[in-house]
């Protein structure tokens, strides 16, 4: 089985991607640096478990929700 997730990832998941990019968070405000990376790849986790869409607009509210006002309040290691 674990070889068949294996194929299956090197087919299909290695291609999903975000909708948004880092130039999306830098306009939500988010300083750049490594929780861009953090955040692109819960978002990515998120696509890969059908939890979220591939709408751009879902993803920016997704962000807004669950990042941006915790990175403003703390410090952003606290992410990682």
């Amino acid at each position: 089985m674990e070889k068949r997730e294996n194929t299956y990832f090197l087919r299909e998941w290695r291609f999903i991607k975000p909708a948004i990019t880092g130039g999306d968070l830098k306009k939500l405000g988010l300083k750049p640096g490594p929780i861009y990376k953090v955040i692109l790849q819960e978002i990515r986790d998120k696509l890969v478990d059908n939890e979220l869409s591939y709408d751009r607009e879902e993803q920016i509210k997704f962000v807004n929700e669950n990042f941006v006002r915790k990175v403003q309040e703390w410090n952003y290691e606290d992410f990682l």
